[in-house]
């Protein structure tokens, strides 16, 4: 039964040793059922966890770990590129350029491993640029958003709660001068009524009774004119054209009931 496999990836060239699981869509029947020339994904995890799936070629098939190289060369991770799913269809695919490599043949071992440095370095520094756009960091930012976000949610709650609570108290307090008034209203319509009832007692004892008006003069101790001022007032309403008399002023004006 297959359980690994022996792989060569294509961006950095790196060999390992995965197990069968790690290969997308790679059913196996034996060892020699794979093609050496077609591409396919092949899993990868960094030390961090995080794996994702890269092109790789295909160099052995076995039952166990222990046909694949005991040291597995360390792979620097590659950020994902756009790809469509492992096929023959890589057959035909253009391999890495090898001006790089015919260069590095000619010189000297020394000068090798100058550039060898100088294109580690300039592939760490490609390498930290691209990471800062990639997973992680959109990660961190979608974390820094979400962050952001609730934060001013709880401001937003914060602020309804506040304005909710200054006009529940405007509420209460308008409620409560409602119900003062309500009490005003209800003390008035009381007193209305307890007048209202004293003018109709007022009435029914002046039944049979005649208001009269008497005027005074100071220069005599007795009245000088006294007349039935209902009769007058029915006679000025019968002639809206007369006028009031207005006594002097050594005259003065009395009022009084004459009942029988």
């Amino acid at each position: 039964m297959i359980t690994h496999v022996r792989v060569r990836y294509e961006d950095d060239k790196k060999i390992g040793t995965v197990p069968i699981e790690d290969v997308k869509d790679f059913f196996p029947r034996h060892q020699q059922d794979f093609k050496s020339k077609s591409l396919y994904l092949v899993k990868w995890t960094d030390d961090s966890g995080d794996s994702d799936y890269y092109r790789a070629r295909i160099l052995a098939l076995g039952e166990s770990e222990d046909f694949a190289e005991t040291e597995a060369r360390e792979r620097t991770r590659i950020p994902k590129r756009v790809y469509s799913p492992a096929s023959s269809d890589y057959e035909n695919e253009a391999e890495s350029p090898i001006k790089e490599k015919t260069k590095n043949k000619t010189t000297s071992g020394a000068e090798a491993r100058l550039l060898q440095l100088l294109k580690s370095k300039k592939e760490n520094m490609k390498r930290q640029a691209k990471n800062q756009d990639g997973p992680h960091s959109k990660k961190h930012h979608k974390e820094a958003m979400d962050s952001g976000r609730l934060q001013g949610a709880h401001e937003t709650i914060d602020n309804l709660e506040e304005q909710v609570e200054k006009k529940s108290t405007i509420i209460r307090q308008l409620r409560k001068q409602n119900e003062e008034k309500d009490r005003e209203m209800a003390q008035l319509r009381r007193l209305n009524m307890e007048l209202q009832d004293k003018v109709i007692s007022a009435l029914e004892d002046m039944k049979g009774c005649r208001i009269m008006k008497r005027i005074m003069d100071g220069s005599q101790s007795s009245p000088s004119v006294s007349e039935d001022l209902q009769d007058t007032l029915t006679e000025r309403a019968l002639r809206p054209g007369s006028s009031n008399p207005q006594p002097n002023d050594s005259e003065t004006m009395v009022f009084y009931l004459e009942c029988q």
